[in-house]
């Protein structure tokens, strides 16, 4: 019965073309659409998820009331993992990071070897324990000793591409900033995009005081929050356990005398698959997702399926009158209704896959699209996401239902007697469901062409709003005066050309993070505290 059933509905497919092309040609944009924002929702929601341990990982962060405000920071002092390793057996190991161009004031560094020369954002220091917390995969190297010597740096698979080619580049040394001689100890996988960890140099963390030329940074406690905190914590371990004694115990932190904001100052546990969500935090890496973005954007892929099968299910029903004679003899010759309702979803069927296999196909035309415009690395990966195949097939099924069921419905309730003696009227009166779906076939397309004009609009206020400055005549140059000298006679060169009308200079650029600090100052009420951002 099901081959015959198959037959039939490929017959029915082949002698109307047109009608067969345009109902697949609707399907498969909404299924690929559907496939694609799957993808990308996938990718939001597995961000870290790469780590085998991230159910286990935890970051501290930091807040404080500060002048009756308060404030809330990713940021750290360096020996808190240690304190913390020390005082909570739950604890099974801490990693801290410190990552340029997010927190403190040495940016972008110049790095040589050989004749090329290159500035980085990407540069983090991290200690011996990196690589026992998270999940990079190393492909050269020991990272159980890759971080433990000072000056020692790993390089993701990119950055040792750009240096070196296909070279062995263990034990070779790249110049940091024209100063100081890092010796490159291992070579890992590019971080995955869905990281929110992101480097292309990863140097050990005991480096970064000679680094910024003060051999007590790395001991300091109340002050200095400019480091990551991580801690991985033993399996079966409570955080929330852990959490509520760390109130009683972090006074044992603070260095004598305590500062006014280490006094105010509590500590929190964040999950690390939760951070990539939250942005209320100051100083945080700047990888974050939007879930309200997240959602609509699968709201979009749930309408534009559903236009397309309305527009299936209108086109279905309005060939009603050509198929009426077909229903009406085979209900003659003992045809019953379910077996003609399996007949036109079967065909529904067979037509939503071939749909499917072309969306598929579109599917991978979108995905780069959406790379383009969104700055991701989405791929659809048949063979090792087992998700994939199953929301694949999952469409495919409800595609298959719900653009199928109303017209066998319909198509099967007809008159046979009427039908056959060319009586239509019936048939032609039952357009209630018909109008029911072109209605909402052009609500949900005024709908989507409404919400792109209020996208565009934004998209525009942000490109082309006044902001204050002529940013499209102002150039940042990235200025090293370990490497290059002093920026004032630089400066006063750069003044004599009469193209240029100005010349500043800033350790940060416009829009970036400037370093925050409290600052105290004498009242009438006494001393106090106010959290400043500062710069030079």
């Amino acid at each position: 019965m099901l081959l015959t059933y198959l037959k039939i509905a490929s017959r029915n497919i082949l002698r109307h073309k047109s009608f067969s092309i345009i109902n697949i040609l609707g399907l498969a944009i909404g299924m690929a659409a559907c496939i694609t924002i799957f993808v990308f929702i996938q990718h939001e929601y597995g961000m870290d998820g790469f780590n085998k341990k991230a159910d286990r990982i935890y970051r501290v962060n930091v807040e404080a009331n500060i002048s009756g405000k308060n404030l809330k920071a990713a940021v750290t002092p360096a020996p808190l993992g240690a304190f913390l390793k020390e005082k909570f057996p739950e604890v099974e190991k801490t990693t801290t990071l410190y990552a340029l161009g997010f927190v403190g004031r040495i940016k972008s560094p110049t790095l040589k070897y050989g004749e090329k020369l290159l500035r980085t954002d990407r540069f983090i220091f991290a200690d011996s324990s990196f690589f026992d917390v998270f999940s990079f995969k190393m492909i050269r190297g020991d990272p159980e000793s890759a971080l433990s010597l000072p000056f020692s740096v790993v390089l993701s698979q990119s950055a040792s591409h750009r240096f070196f080619g296909d070279e062995n580049p263990i034990g070779k040394n790249i110049l940091y900033n024209s100063k100081f001689h890092f010796t490159v100890t291992g070579v890992v996988k590019d971080p995955p995009s869905n990281s929110t960890i992101q480097f292309d140099y990863l140097a050990s963390l005991k480096s970064l005081p000679p680094v910024w030329g003060y051999s007590a940074l790395l001991k300091q406690r109340n002050q200095n929050f400019n480091y990551y905190t991580y801690v991985l914590l033993n399996k079966g371990a409570g955080i929330k356990n852990v959490e509520g004694r760390l109130g009683k115990i972090i006074p044992e932190f603070w260095s004598q005398p305590v500062t006014p904001f280490a006094k105010v100052s509590k500590f929190h546990f964040e999950n690390l698959k939760e951070q990539y969500w939250d942005n209320k935090l100051g100083y945080d890496l700047p990888k974050k997702g939007n879930s309200s973005s997240v959602a609509a954007f699968a709201v979009i892929g749930i309408i534009i399926l559903l236009i397309a099968c309305a527009n299936f299910i209108n086109m279905s029903t309005a060939r009603a009158l050509t198929r009426a004679k077909e229903v009406g003899i085979r209900k003659v010759v003992g045809g019953q209704r379910a077996q003609l309702i399996g007949q036109f979803m079967i065909e529904s069927g067979l037509m939503s896959f071939v749909a499917l296999l072309a969306a598929v196909a579109l599917s991978e035309f979108f995905i780069p699209l959406v790379n383009k415009y969104l700055g991701t690395t989405l791929r659809i990966d048949y063979f090792n996401n087992n998700s994939i195949g199953l929301i694949i097939v999952g469409i495919w099924i409800l595609t298959s239902f719900f653009a199928g069921i109303i017209p066998a419905l319909y198509l099967s309730s007809f008159h046979p007697a009427a039908t056959i003696k060319g009586n239509l009227s019936g048939v032609a009166g039952k357009r209630t469901a018909g109008r029911f779906f072109v209605l909402f076939q052009f609500s949900a397309v005024i709908a989507l062409i409404f919400c792109t004009i209020v996208v565009a609009k934004q998209y525009y206020h942000l490109r082309f709003h006044n902001i204050g400055f002529d940013k499209d005549n102002i150039l940042i140059l990235h200025y090293d005066q370990g490497a290059n000298g002093n920026y004032i006679p630089f400066k006063q060169k750069l003044l004599e050309n009469p193209r240029i009308l100005g010349v500043s200079a800033s350790d940060v650029s416009p829009g970036g993070l400037f370093p925050m600090g409290g600052r105290y100052f004498k009242s009438n009420s006494g001393v106090e505290n106010m959290m400043t951002s500062f710069g030079v």
